[in-house]
């Protein structure tokens, strides 16, 4: 059976989106197991 969970991060830089997106991933990454995909919903500059 899978489950999946919905969670909205928020993340910046003053690098770059990618950066911006590198840095919410990670953040998740230390308190849900197994993440597998990601949506970006929304870049503002």
């Amino acid at each position: 059976m899978s489950v999946a969970k919905v969670l909205e991060i928020s993340a910046s830089s003053n690098k770059s989106f990618e950066d911006a997106i590198q840095t919410g991933i990670s953040r998740v990454n230390t308190s849900v197991d197994q993440v597998q995909g990601a949506w970006i919903q929304e870049q503002k500059s």
